[in-house]
């Protein structure tokens, strides 16, 4: 996911957060780090965590935990006494400014870190500064940047080259972000859940919102979804999109919840043999959704145009998921997609791309309105 957390943070921050650097994960470790800078005055590490990160339903599986070095902090190339003693000589200078006695947690990444600095820390602190994991007034962040996972400069003042310990000393406040800070249900993590939040994630993070709701206004549309099994997809299109009907093609079963929902048409065949019967039946559709799994990439939009002259309206609302079979980077991967997507733009406007928390690593979902 880091990549797509990359691209995800500075959207749904309006700009406030900017994205200066990434550690990434190696085999051996399997967690990656991202650095980011808030823009002054615009908000808190605090404010970011309980206000953007906490209870974003598309990061949930991203994200782990903050570390915040915003206030009291600093940066040191030297080894982890070096480290401490910083950090004992910056809560010594916090103790004087405050009545109350000082609690502190210690918060470090990567795990070894935690226990070195512990045992350094509870030899170096005085006696009125207590180290706990419990009631606490302060936490101090600390993480090692490690120069074989990141060959890039993180801002003018921290060289990942050298390998440096960030540090700082904020406030108490629970820097736990997604799955780190609850479990997922047995409901959410069912296939038609997991199939319900795809979409309901590319419609929500569609770039042109305005294009979209207009759209949808006060209009009961037709859909197709093609390979609808167990029906994530549909459900969203009748709950959601205010669909009076749902075309559901796929030769799978459908989920008895789904099929029980007012609207849910299931075609049992393939979308090539479901095609001529809309056609026969003089069916016009206003939303065509497909997440079929294609032997070839370049397919789903074969499909949808394909589709557009018997079947779709005039202006039609797509949502695709292109799945490469080729290839393992992401860069071959984003120009495969590339290439799929140009064929679409002398038919269609609004078109975006959007590698999604609930793509796989190969996925990108392709949305826009076509235009016959």
């Amino acid at each position: 996911h880091l990549h797509r957390v990359v691209e995800y943070l500075p959207e749904i921050t309006h700009g406030a957060v900017k994205v200066v650097g990434i550690q990434e994960s190696s085999q051996a470790k399997k967690i990656s780090l991202i650095f980011i800078e808030l823009v002054e005055g615009r908000m808190s590490c605090r404010q970011l965590v309980e206000n953007y990160l906490g209870n974003n339903v598309y990061l949930i599986k991203a994200l782990n935990k903050l570390y915040d070095f915003s206030a009291r902090g600093s940066v040191v190339n030297g080894s982890e006494s070096d480290v401490c003693t910083e950090v004992c000589e910056a809560l010594n200078a916090l103790q004087g400014d405050i009545d109350e006695q000082i609690i502190v947690k210690l918060v470090a990444f990567p795990l070894h870190v935690q226990r070195g600095v512990l045992n350094v820390l509870e030899e170096k602190l005085p006696q009125n500064i207590e180290i706990t994991p419990k009631g606490n007034t302060h936490a101090v962040n600390i993480v090692r940047v490690d120069s074989p996972l990141s060959q890039r400069k993180i801002s003018d003042t921290i060289d990942c080259n050298s390998g440096c310990y960030l540090w700082g000393i904020s406030s108490v406040y629970d820097a736990l972000i997604g799955s780190g800070g609850r479990e997922i249900s047995d409901e959410e993590s069912s296939s038609v859940s997991r199939a319900y939040y795809k979409i309901e994630e590319a419609f929500g993070r569609y770039k042109n919102q305005d294009m979209l709701c207009a759209f949808l206004e006060n209009k009961s549309c037709v859909a197709i979804d093609c390979g609808a099994a167990p029906g994530g997809w549909t459900k969203f299109l009748i709950e959601k999109a205010s669909c009076k009907t749902v075309y559901s093609v796929d030769p799978g079963e459908l989920s008895r919840h789904v099929t029980a929902l007012p609207g849910v048409c299931h075609m049992p065949v393939k979308l090539e043999e479901a095609l001529p019967q809309l056609v026969e039946q003089e069916v016009k559709i206003d939303i065509f959704v497909s997440d079929m799994c294609l032997h070839e990439l370049s397919s789903q939009v074969d499909f949808l145009l394909k589709a557009s002259q018997p079947v779709l309206n005039q202006t039609v609302l797509f949502a695709l998921t292109l799945k490469c079979v080729v290839g393992h980077s992401k860069t071959s991967h984003d120009a495969q997609v590339h290439a799929q997507v140009k064929r679409l733009e002398s038919v269609a406007s609004g078109v975006t791309v959007t590698h999604l928390f609930s793509n796989r690593k190969g996925e990108r979902t392709v949305m826009g309105f076509l235009h016959s």
